[in-house]
């Protein structure tokens, strides 16, 4: 299934073709460009995204605090979706596994900064709604 998504957006002689971790190497250049970006800008940016979430799962107290099994989910199922994954139109569906690690922002906090983050959340879901429903037909959602 994912090797059909993927013919749709890089064609490669009339099939596509699995290597692990080439779906988001070959993906990153591709949606920079298309942003009118260099190339080379979106792996930069990937690298740092995987750095970040790594130094967050192993340095991030909030996230020490969930336990190793929620941490090494997370770890594993990153992992996974950057080994088979190609990042299109549904990344957003896919990260959806990773919503246990929330619980770091709102671990004991204060009231207001809970609130905050359920206020957030609320005006999230009012944006992807607005980008599921109001966007459908643009070219870079698959139908």
């Amino acid at each position: 299934t994912e090797l059909s998504w993927r013919g749709f957006w890089m064609p490669q002689d009339g099939h596509a073709v699995f290597s692990p971790f080439e779906g988001w190497l070959s993906a990153m250049p591709y949606w920079a460009q298309l942003m009118g970006l260099p190339g080379w800008l979106g792996l930069v940016v990937l690298a740092l995204l995987v750095l970040l979430f790594a130094a967050a799962l192993i340095f991030g107290p909030g996230v020490r605090r969930l336990g190793p099994e929620i941490r090494l989910f997370a770890a594993s199922y990153v992992l996974y979706l950057l080994a088979v994954f190609f990042p299109q139109s549904s990344t957003l569906r896919l990260l959806f596994p990773l919503a246990p690690l929330w619980g770091a922002v709102g671990w004991r906090r204060s009231w207001w900064l809970r609130g905050a983050v359920l206020l957030a959340c609320i005006g999230l879901q009012a944006l992807w709604i607005a980008n599921v429903y109001g966007f459908a037909n643009t070219f870079w959602r698959v139908p």
